[in-house]
């Protein structure tokens, strides 16, 4: 996985360099990821925990080909993270928290369509990524875990083109295709382990992101 990883930002820098044009873009944004073992952790600390959405930033680079299509790359990170103060009966420390933390690298080959200066897009990200989960509390050794995993991400933008930048908004779904298992975990007052496991695969969701972008989206006439 690690050699496909270091394959994949190879190739994302490289297709940046082809065709007459392109551009560059960084965006933030929410995802929607499904993060139910990290929540129930959580709540077995006593957390009160809320709709907590993921984190996301993107920085996306893109060379034009012609009249319908782009091909680019993205570094894509992602950040979850739930915490408050802990039952004390269940641990004794003055606040604890759940989460992780979510590196991506993929290319992206987008279809387009130009009107003036809007323009429209859809495409399929493909890569993989690095899941690093951490819970706050006095034990490291539940800190730091890497899990590897590869992912396609469908997606569509709408984007305005200002002149020397514009701006664009975007859209899809996160899915995670192989993955190890993994887990949280956690030491309760009286030494009982607490343990909450997940599929990789599952940790997926729709996202929505803003995005500022330099250069250009189409064939310039």
């Amino acid at each position: 996985m690690r050699f496909f990883l270091i394959c994949t930002a190879i190739i994302s820098l490289a297709v940046v360099t082809l065709g007459e044009g392109g551009g560059a873009s960084v965006g933030f944004g929410y995802q929607l990821t499904s993060a139910d073992a990290a929540i129930a952790t959580a709540e077995a600390m006593g957390l009160e925990v809320s709709s907590t959405p993921e984190l996301m930033l993107d920085i996306h680079g893109w060379s034009v080909l012609n009249r319908f299509m782009r091909l680019g790359g993205i570094i894509s990170g992602g950040y979850f993270d739930t915490e408050g103060e802990p039952d004390q009966a269940t641990m004794d420390e003055d606040e604890s928290g759940v989460g992780f933390g979510d590196a991506r690298v993929a290319f992206l080959p987008e279809v387009y369509a130009d009107f003036g200066p809007i323009n429209v897009g859809a495409g399929v990200a493909l890569g993989g990524g690095t899941l690093i989960t951490f819970v706050n509390d006095n034990n490291g050794d539940n800190d730091n875990d890497m899990y590897f995993y590869g992912f396609m991400r469908p997606q569509v933008t709408a984007s305005y083109d200002l002149g020397p930048m514009g701006v664009q908004i975007g859209t899809g779904f996160h899915m995670p295709l192989a993955g190890a298992e993994g887990e949280f975990w956690f030491l309760e007052s009286d030494g009982d382990t607490v343990t909450n496991s997940f599929e990789v695969s599952e940790m997926n969701g729709f996202f929505v992101k803003l995005d500022i972008f330099f250069g250009q989206k189409a064939v310039e006439d």
